[in-house]
């Protein structure tokens, strides 16, 4: 069996959904996505050790948050004020971050409208927006053929997606 890369701490807090989750603190360093997680430093926070995987170089920055039956694996990063729950799963290589940042790698943001939308831009500028893909132009010509001419409550993000692209 591997070793495990981190455990949880008895530090522990309430989320706005009444879940409690767990400090994290890393077991032995290693480094994803260019930043070293050292052994003994204090990550983010899960509910439990089925939030965040032992494999892969994942890892919880800042005050970050996995709980509900959410799953980050790979080399995925969550760091600043990012909360993943619900049953979404982060994988790969991406960079969940607060609302409101941007980077050129792939990201995830949201909330737009009454849902949280998660997008992933990639440094060729494809995306990946909910069940969408491709090149701008080819997610919001589905999302219009979906939603209609407004964008529905994928209006923000088609707007945030175009600015990024005209960049």
């Amino acid at each position: 069996m591997k070793m495990k890369k981190y455990e949880l701490t008895n530090e522990t807090k309430k989320t706005g959904t009444g879940d409690t989750v767990y400090r994290i603190r890393a077991l032995r360093s290693w480094k994803v996505q260019g930043r070293l997680v050292k052994k003994g430093i204090i990550g983010g926070w899960v509910q439990s050790e089925g939030n965040l995987s032992h494999d892969g170089g994942c890892w919880l920055f800042d005050e970050a948050m996995g709980y509900q039956n959410s799953r980050r694996s790979e080399d995925s990063i969550g760091y600043g004020n990012s909360k993943q729950y619900g049953n979404s799963e982060q994988y790969g290589h991406l960079k969940h971050i607060s609302s409101g940042q941007f980077l050129p790698e792939p990201i995830c943001m949201g909330p737009f409208g009454l849902s949280l939308r998660y997008i992933s831009i990639q440094p060729d500028l494809s995306i990946v927006a909910g069940c969408f893909h491709g090149d701008f132009e080819t997610v919001r010509t589905r999302v219009e053929e979906k939603y209609g001419p407004d964008y529905g409550s994928y209006s923000p993000l088609i707007k945030i997606l175009k600015a990024l692209c005209e960049v």
